[in-house]
């Protein structure tokens, strides 16, 4: 008798071992799986990259300025995917000389430069484009963000095309 008793414990302990084990097991999967799909990367794409329909054998799409005249400043949602920063970051982009066909100065003045910001809290910032009064032609001006080593850039996303018509 005393010694069924001691079996019994045994099957116990060792069906209690075995549902540990399992359990950890099984634990340490979801483990692996939230560190492989988490989304950790921060990454920034233009919003209208996303919205408007790329243009006929480009890979971005083509703005108009949306003034009438077409001079003002513009401003152009930069979406920023990640954790929300915790400061303000600031960022950049360029205009990729080899699509552009605006001048500076002429067509089109950037206020800040090529730099924007995305604000501690907050989940976008904006490229300004101030769109000058364009007397000929319809000159395009692209633009392309430019990632950091802690933002990424959405390779699909991260051009526009803007079209200053007169």
């Amino acid at each position: 008798n005393d010694h069924q008793t001691k079996n019994h414990y045994m099957k116990k302990i060792t069906h209690i071992v075995t549902m540990l084990v399992m359990i950890l097991s099984l634990s340490s999967c979801f483990k692996n799986y939230d560190e492989r799909y988490q989304y950790t990367a921060s990454t920034i794409e233009f919003e209208n990259a996303v919205s408007v329909s790329k243009a006929a054998g480009k890979n971005y799409p083509i703005l108009p300025t949306k003034q009438k005249p077409s001079s003002g400043v513009v401003k152009y949602r930069v979406n920023f995917f990640g954790a929300q920063p915790t400061e303000d970051v600031a960022l950049s982009f360029r205009v990729v000389s080899g699509e552009t066909t605006a001048v500076e100065g002429t067509d089109y003045r950037l206020p800040n430069g090529t730099t924007f910001t995305v604000s501690k809290g907050t989940s976008f910032g904006y490229v300004e484009v101030e769109a000058l009064n364009t007397l000929t032609g319809t000159p395009q001006l692209v633009l392309e963000l430019t990632g950091t080593d802690k933002v990424k850039t959405a390779d699909l996303y991260k051009t526009i095309g803007i079209s200053f018509a007169p």
